[in-house]
């Protein structure tokens, strides 16, 4: 097999050779092995944990679909990060699971951070943008059912200094209510 090519089905590994050095080897799957077999305890843990994180919403908000719970969580965050400084969005990161941390920080331009919000419609309007044309019924529950999620399961010290941060800037307060259940 050449040196630049890799069959298709395959796995690439290092192994030492016979004087120590690392020489590479091809793999080569079994027509039908589960993908699972082949995973990383990391990469599935993160996995996992992202899951967790939108069920979470996903119940909290009281819908039966997860990728608009997805799309919601994603937006939420991308709308935080984008209130903060560079370096409170980082500390708001390192709250969040290494995926939804991926998830976050997709797409940021930091140069342009933090933005200002005149109203706190500007945020909501920002939320409903990720919804069209299939637009959230009550963004306010549907954010809430998100700030329900950071709050279950963020340091509380960071992510109260996050909150607030955000909420002099967007002018939108994340305290609501005990509607949802934890």
């Amino acid at each position: 097999m050449p040196a630049c090519t890799s069959p298709v089905n395959s796995v690439r590994s290092y192994e030492p050779d016979q004087c120590g050095q690392r020489k590479l080897r091809y793999s080569i799957l079994q027509e039908g092995a589960p993908v699972s077999a082949l995973s990383l305890q990391s990469i599935d843990a993160a996995v996992s944990g992202a899951n967790v994180w939108i069920n979470e919403v996903n119940r909290r908000a009281g819908w039966d679909n997860k990728q608009r719970s997805y799309r919601l969580l994603r937006q939420v965050l991308h709308v935080l990060r984008d209130h903060l400084c560079v370096g409170e969005a980082a500390q708001l990161g390192a709250q969040l699971p290494t995926m939804i941390r991926g998830i976050c920080y997709e797409g940021c331009t930091p140069s342009k951070n933090p933005e200002i919000e005149s109203a706190a419609e500007g945020f909501i309007a920002r939320i409903q943008d990720a919804f069209e044309p299939d637009p959230l019924g009550n963004p306010e529950d549907a954010i809430a059912a998100v700030v329900d999620v950071l709050d279950a399961h963020s340091s509380e010290g960071e992510w109260m200094t996050s909150k607030a941060r955000f909420q002099r800037r967007s002018g939108y307060y994340l305290e609501f209510p005990p509607k949802h259940t934890h």
